[in-house]
C-alpha cells in the first residue's frame, strides 16, 4: 500500500495503449484487475461507494519481468451495473475548450498542457491552434458577418433556435465524423476513432473565438469543461497593438517591390486590425471578451476553470497543478516542474514602467466595471 501513484479512478480514463491495467475482469461480483509491471497504484476506496470488501493480493513468478500486481474488489451490485462499468471502462473525454481574450496567454498554457498530456491536435499554427476547429470558428463567425475583432454579431446565430440547432446538428453529424476530422486526429487516431466526441484520452482546442462560439460548441459537447485565461487590459491592448504592425509589415512587400501593384491587387489592410491599432479600441474588444467568458464561467460553475497570466506566471507549479487536476491529467510533479521552466517570468505585468500604459486603464476601469 506504500507504493502507491494513480488514482484508480484514471484507470477507466486511460487509451489501451497507455493504461497500466494489463487485464480486467469480473465474475461472481469479483472485478479482478492486474496491472502491468513497474506500476504504482493508490487505492481510491472512494471510488466504490458499495464495496462490501476490498483485498489487495500481490503475485510475483521468478521472472521479475511478469511480476503483476492483482486488485480484487468486491462489490454487492447487480449484474447490469457490472456490465455498464465494464462498457464505459474507455469512455470519451468531455473535452477541454481554452477560451479567452487574444494575447492573453491562452498560446502559452496550451503549449503547457500539450506537454503535459492534452491532446490539442495534430495539425496547429503557430498559436497552438487546431487548424480543424479554427476553420469551423471561422464558418460560424462568417455566418454573422462577424470577426474575431468584432465578435458581437454572432449572437444573432447564438439567439436564433432553429438556425442555431441545425448548426449545431450539422456540426455533430457531419463536420466532426467526416475525413477533415484528421486534420485534428491525424491518421492514427482517425483509424481508432473516426468520430471526434469518441475520444478516450484528455483532449481539447484553443482558439480565443471559443469564447463567442461556445454556446453552440456546448450543444456539441454537452459535458465539455472551460480553461478561461485572462491578462491585464494594458498589457492586452498594447500587444494587439505591436502584432498587428508587424504582421503588417511583414507582408507589405509592395513598398519593396512596386511592380507587385501591376501584377496582382494588395490583399488585406495596412494593419492587422483598425479596431486594435489603438489601446482604446483593444481595451474595448477586451472587454468585450472579459464579459463574456465570465459569463460562461458562471453559467457552468465548476466545469470552468478561471486562472490569471500574472499568476500563472508567478506561480507556475501551483496552477499548473490546478490545471492538470481539473483537466483530468496525469502528470507528476517532475513533469509539472520541467513544464513550469519553460514560463518566462517577464511577460507578467508587462505594462509597468510604462506611464502611458499604467496611467490608461484608469480611465476605462470604471465603466469595464472588472479591474484591468
Amino acid at each position: 500500500m506504500s507504493e502507491v501513484a494513480i488514482c484508480l479512478s484514471h484507470c477507466f480514463r486511460f487509451s489501451p495503449a497507455q493504461s497500466p491495467l494489463q487485464d480486467f475482469a469480473h465474475r461472481d461480483r469479483v472485478f479482478t484487475l492486474s496491472f502491468r509491471p513497474q506500476t504504482k497504484i493508490r487505492l481510491c476506496v472512494g471510488l466504490f461507494p458499495h464495496c462490501a470488501s476490498l483485498v489487495l493480493a500481490e503475485s510475483s513468478s521468478q521472472d521479475e519481468a511478469t511480476h503483476r500486481r492483482t486488485i480484487r474488489i468486491v462489490r454487492q451490485i447487480d449484474q447490469p451495473s457490472m456490465y455498464r462499468i465494464q462498457r464505459n471502462w474507455f469512455a470519451p473525454h468531455p473535452p477541454i475548450v481554452i477560451i479567452g481574450m487574444h494575447r492573453s496567454g491562452t498560446s502559452m498554457v496550451t503549449r503547457v498542457l500539450e506537454s503535459l498530456g492534452l491532446f490539442v491536435g495534430a495539425k496547429k499554427d503557430s498559436n497552438c491552434e487546431a487548424r480543424f476547429f479554427q476553420r469551423i470558428n471561422r464558418w460560424l463567425l462568417d455566418q454573422t458577418g462577424s470577426s474575431w475583432d468584432n465578435p458581437q454579431p454572432i449572437h444573432y446565430l447564438v439567439n436564433n433556435r432553429e438556425v442555431r440547432a441545425k448548426t449545431s446538428d450539422y456540426i455533430g453529424r457531419f463536420l466532426l465524423k467526416s475525413p477533415r476530422a484528421i486534420s485534428f486526429l491525424g491518421w492514427r487516431k482517425y483509424v481508432r476513432h473516426p468520430d471526434v466526441r469518441k475520444l478516450d484520452v484528455p483532449w481539447g482546442w484553443k482558439d480565443p473565438r471559443n469564447t463567442f462560439t461556445l454556446p453552440l460548441w456546448l450543444d456539441v459537447f454537452p459535458d465539455a469543461k472551460i480553461v478561461h485565461i485572462r491578462r491585464y487590459s494594458s498589457d492586452v491592448a498594447q500587444s494587439l497593438k505591436n502584432r498587428g504592425r508587424a504582421e503588417a509589415t511583414c507582408k507589405n512587400i509592395y513598398r519593396e517591390f512596386p511592380i507587385f501593384h501591376w501584377i496582382r491587387e494588395k490583399r488585406g489592410g495596412f494593419v492587422h486590425s483598425l479596431r486594435c491599432d489603438s489601446l482604446q479600441g483593444g481595451f474595448s474588444l477586451w472587454e468585450e471578451y472579459l464579459q463574456e467568458a465570465t459569463s460562461h464561467v458562471k453559467m457552468l460553475r465548476e466545469r470552468a476553470l478561471e486562472l490569471r497570466f500574472e499568476d500563472i506566471i508567478s506561480e507556475p507549479v501551483r496552477n499548473l497543478e490546478t490545471l492538470c487536476r481539473f483537466c483530468g491529467l496525469t502528470a507528476s510533479m517532475v513533469e509539472i516542474q520541467h513544464a513550469a521552466g519553460f514560463i518566462s517570468q517577464d511577460r507578467a505585468c508587462a505594462f509597468r514602467g510604462n506611464p502611458r500604459l499604467e496611467s490608461f486603464p484608469a480611465g476605462v476601469a470604471e465603466r469595464a466595471g472588472t479591474k484591468p
